[in-house]
């Protein structure tokens, strides 16, 4: 399995990190832009990650923006819905940012903060992922 992580924080890579490596190849970059470029990087190489965490951040191109970019090469590529590539958002405890990373974004899922590593394997669990 590979995994994408996208987040300026070095902290929440490590945790993310630290926590899913045993289960396989993490790629980890700072924000959505390089969260783009890797996810298109993978389809043309035909080594499509195993699920990808984003934070929602405000920046050049924020998680929302990102997902929502990915969600729509998905798209373009004739990805089915059932083959779309889990993307797990780490969120503030806001609903507004919520109900934009989540419903807005078309996320796959989310993890409110601050992470801790139960809530990491909990999600990567409920994906069939651990």
């Amino acid at each position: 399995m590979k995994f994408l992580i996208a987040d300026d924080n070095e902290l929440h890579r490590e945790l993310i990190t630290k926590t899913i490596q045993n289960h396989g190849k993490c790629h980890i970059v700072s924000d959505g832009d390089e969260a783009v470029k890797a996810f298109t990087d993978s389809l043309e190489k035909n080594d499509f990650f195993s699920a990808i965490f984003i934070k929602s951040k405000r920046g050049s191109l924020d998680g929302p923006h990102a997902l929502r970019k990915i969600r729509e090469i998905e798209q373009k590529e004739g990805l089915e819905l059932s083959k779309e590539i889990p993307i797990i958002m780490t969120v503030l405890d806001d609903e507004e940012q919520i109900s934009e990373t989540y419903l807005r974004g078309n996320s796959t899922s989310f993890i409110i903060k601050p992470l801790t590593k139960d809530k990491i394997v909990e999600e990567m669990t409920l994906f069939g992922l651990l």
